[in-house]
């Protein structure tokens, strides 16, 4: 899919255009993935994958880790293993910055990287952003990195960052 322009309009919030917007998905060939490459985020997610399976599976994992949030799916839906990993990166731009209305703002590309083996039951997120700005304040190395390995019975979670305060930068670490 190559599309050019692609505009979300609203009357009552911020809109966002594209001036392009490329997907080039496989996803039973020899080497099955999915690019995605815009004005905001580049994609890759290489490896077998499938929609269908995609939420129990992940669904089944979760069970296995945290049983009081999450109930076990009674069967995986029928369809390809999801064996893959996902590259991410969400770059700099107002426009965007505009559109999300966050409370803080991306200044400098951020990372996001994925991972899923529904056979050995593990997932795995990093995000990695270095740079967020909130007003006049700068926030520094803000990181999060969740595995789940739902066969060993493992989950960890790390979260940190750097926040401006009167003293100096202040690290916030959650392991």
């Amino acid at each position: 899919i190559d599309a050019r322009n692609v505009a979300f309009v609203s009357s009552d919030n911020p809109s966002l255009t594209m001036n392009s917007l490329t997907v080039r998905a496989d996803a039973v060939g020899d080497d099955p993935g999915i690019n995605l490459n815009s004005d905001f985020v580049d994609a890759t997610l290489t490896g077998p994958y499938s929609w269908k399976s995609l939420v129990p599976a992940v669904n089944d994992i979760m069970s296995q880790a945290f049983p009081v949030f999450f109930k076990p799916s009674p069967m995986l839906a029928a369809g390809r293993e999801n064996r893959f990993e996902l590259h991410t990166e969400v770059k700099y731009s107002e426009e965007l910055n505009r559109f999300l209305n966050l409370p803080v703002n991306l200044i400098y590309p951020a990372k996001i990287d994925a991972s899923l083996n529904s056979s050995s039951r593990s997932m795995s997120l990093a995000v990695d952003i270095p740079y967020l700005q909130q007003k006049d304040k700068l926030i520094e190395q803000t990181s999060l990195r969740f595995d789940i390995d739902s066969i060993q019975s493992v989950a960890r979670l790390h979260a940190s960052t750097t926040m401006p305060t009167a003293n100096g930068g202040n690290t916030i670490n959650i392991d």
